[in-house]
């Protein structure tokens, strides 16, 4: 008891020697300067993903023998994220064999929406047809992964077919006459792909010219009289084919032969300009200002079944050719 008596004695006293600035401290915390971290240990999400065929606007649909992409939408969580580092498809029931073919980051946009991961271009099986699945897997930086099922394609095969064409008269228009404000609609048995029709055209309302044309005459017989659709240029023409209006009374005959051919009339070239636009199946057109050409059309005051030679290269969703055919109207009446 004694030396542990003189043991504490002595260092008392040393520490009474020490300076006041090595012998006197206190102990603080504070939470403010705490750091607190949590792993990734949650795998990367697809957010969304489609597939579609290689030129195009519309996505979801695909055909046999038919080149196409994957895209997707993915992201990774965790704090911090540790990062993505590889995704990969199982598309073998659309391409035969290919169970783990890898997507790339970039910027990719299809149908409207963005994408940041997209496979390399694919080739779909053939025979192939009915609606195929396939599923995703994306892991990250520390291994962790997802695999995420229920994505589906169609596959479509059919080519589309003209199925309708009609003119609308504008309300407080004059019936029977080609005048700003009345519509043309053309009708396809599905909805064409818009960039087959006007490259980058979404389907939204889009500045257009239409052209109605002199049938000319044989001897003092009128010819049918014919409309086209041109771009907003007016320098090239689209591909919806040519209507037949079954009627040359719109610039009547004026000369036997080609002495009876007039200059085609535009709607749109100038003042107000013809409109188009995209609703599922249709597209519908609405006159602009009339003028170029002869500078007006007669007023036909009789019925007439328009005939629509479609053209063969508007093509759907998977990429299907558009079969050209010719639609004949049924009605019996005014056009415009």
């Amino acid at each position: 008891m004694m030396r542990r008596a003189r043991r504490v004695l002595l260092v008392v006293a040393l520490v009474a020697g020490m300076p006041a600035a090595l012998a006197a401290f206190t102990s603080t915390s504070s939470t403010a300067n705490s750091v607190s971290t949590a792993a990734d240990w949650v795998a990367p999400s697809v957010s969304s993903t489609v597939i579609a065929k290689q030129t195009g606007y519309l996505a979801g649909s695909v055909k046999q023998g038919g080149t196409y992409y994957v895209y997707a939408n993915v992201a990774d969580s965790g704090n911090p994220p540790s990062g993505i580092s590889t995704v990969k498809v199982d598309e073998s029931a659309v391409t035969s064999g290919q169970t783990n073919v890898s997507l790339t980051a970039g910027s990719y946009s299809v149908n409207g929406v963005s994408y940041n991961y997209r496979t390399a271009l694919q080739t779909a099986s053939s025979p192939l047809s009915g609606t195929k699945n396939y599923t995703i897997t994306s892991t990250d930086a520390l291994a962790y992964g997802q695999l995420q099922t229920g994505y589906t394609v169609t596959i479509d095969n059919t080519a589309p077919t003209a199925t309708g064409v009609a003119t609308g008269n504008a309300g407080g228009g004059n019936h029977g006459y080609a005048e700003i404000g009345d519509t043309i609609t053309f009708t396809f048995s599905e909805q064409i792909d818009p960039h087959s029709i006007l490259s980058g055209w979404t389907g939204a309302s889009t500045n257009v010219v239409v052209e109605l044309i002199d049938g000319g005459c044989t001897l003092v017989l009128c010819a049918a009289d014919s409309f086209k659709i041109y771009n907003a240029a007016y320098s090239a023409t689209l591909p919806f084919g040519t209507v037949s209006l079954a009627s040359g009374s719109y610039y009547g005959c004026a000369g036997i032969g080609v002495l009876c051919g007039k200059t085609p009339t535009s709607f749109g070239a100038s003042g107000t300009p013809s409109t188009m636009v995209q609703s599922t199946g249709t597209i519908t057109i609405t006159l602009g200002t009339q003028g170029g050409g002869n500078g007006s059309v007669n007023d036909v005051g009789g019925n007439s079944d328009m005939a629509w030679d479609s053209a063969a290269s508007p093509y759907d969703a998977a990429g299907n050719a558009a079969s050209g055919n010719t639609f004949t109207e049924g009605d019996s009446d005014y056009e415009f």
